[in-house]
């Protein structure tokens, strides 16, 4: 699954910009870093700020979030500014290790997409 995560994302990112792949949880309520295309610099700034490997990091998704309305319609949306809804995902008590990570990668303007990788068994 490593492979399908890093050739959507080199994909992705050759588009231009920087992006970050977000695999939905077995819990279906939080999503993990899957994916970060930011130089290692950055990457390794969030790891000393949160304390933890950036790829594999879990963050709560609220039911009410653009990330759980995007994942049940299945469809893709521009946002002018992401910085709210990356804020949101995170528990009361974190969001001040959310903010700080919005200033390192520099959260602007993108797209939300849910990607399906894979079959899902329906019996």
């Amino acid at each position: 699954m490593d492979d399908i995560y890093h050739a959507l994302g080199n994909q992705i990112k050759s588009l231009g910009g920087d992006v970050t792949l977000l695999m939905l949880g077995e819990d279906r309520q939080s999503l993990i870093a899957s994916y970060m295309s930011y130089a290692p610099g950055l990457i390794r700034k969030l790891e000393k700020l949160t304390g933890s490997s950036a790829i594999g990091y879990r963050i709560a998704v609220s039911q009410e979030s653009i990330y759980a309305r995007d994942i049940a319609s299945n469809k893709a949306e521009y946002v002018q500014s992401a910085k709210q809804h990356f804020y949101d995902a995170f528990p009361k008590e974190f969001r001040y290790v959310a903010e700080k990570i919005i200033d390192i990668l520099n959260v602007g303007a993108g797209d939300l997409a849910p990607v399906a990788c894979g079959r899902r068994d329906s019996g």
